[in-house]
């Protein structure tokens, strides 16, 4: 298998994930695919159990399941946040809330709750958006300050607002961040204290299911 089909298959399987669920077409579309090239690569991923297919849709298969679990700084990241992201939706309501680490230029979303924001910026687990520097900001405001980012963007829906906290290693290094977004900015400088102590909860949580790894980096 060539590199350009490899590419083609992860251009796929990184759509599929962000939709859910999509058709060929639509496929062909997002990806900039032929729609023979499209056709061709969901067959011999569906062949693999990567992917299945029901009535001319694709969604994951079962068989991406079990690469995911062995990814296993990410599944102990999001095992450690469970709680604390419940706890932190009940103690702001209202806010979607959620744990995530850097993708190379992008946030990738490892557990959320969702809330207010969803039609404007939905959330759930797997899902990637461009981090626009925002990790390289959070790590300068954890080595040098008290490790919390304000994050405000426009949708084309509407306009919403977030903190975002970071999250440590047993060994102190930034692993990811813990974040809740509202649509009233105001509300902000209130939801420091709740956001930070999730983030303690996860980095202490964390730090009891601890495995030898290497640090993430921005």
């Amino acid at each position: 298998m060539g590199r350009g089909v490899l590419e083609g298959a992860f251009l796929l399987l990184e759509e599929i994930i962000d939709t859910e669920e999509c058709g060929l077409s639509e496929l062909a579309a997002r990806t900039g695919l032929p729609k023979a090239t499209v056709h061709r690569l969901l067959d011999q991923l569906v062949q693999l159990g990567a992917v299945e297919r029901g009535e001319g849709r694709y969604r994951m298969g079962a068989r991406m399941f079990r690469f995911g679990t062995g990814w296993r700084s990410g599944a102990d990241l999001r095992a450690a946040a469970l709680y604390p992201l419940r706890q932190l939706a009940a103690a702001l309501p209202g806010a979607a809330v959620s744990v995530a680490v850097p993708d190379r230029e992008n946030t990738l979303v490892l557990g959320a709750l969702r809330g207010e924001t969803d039609e404007a910026l939905p959330l759930r687990a797997g899902l990637k958006y461009p981090a626009e520097g925002a990790w390289q900001v959070l790590f300068k405001a954890a080595r040098d300050g008290d490790g919390v980012l304000y994050v405000q963007e426009s949708t084309c829906a509407q306009e919403v607002a977030g903190i975002s906290v970071v999250v440590r290693t047993r060994t102190g290094e930034v692993c990811g961040a813990v974040s809740a977004s509202v649509l009233d900015r105001r509300r902000l400088p209130a939801m420091v204290p709740a956001v930070r102590h999730a983030a303690d909860l996860v980095s202490g949580q964390l730090a009891r299911i601890w495995r030898p790894s290497g640090p993430v980096t921005a």
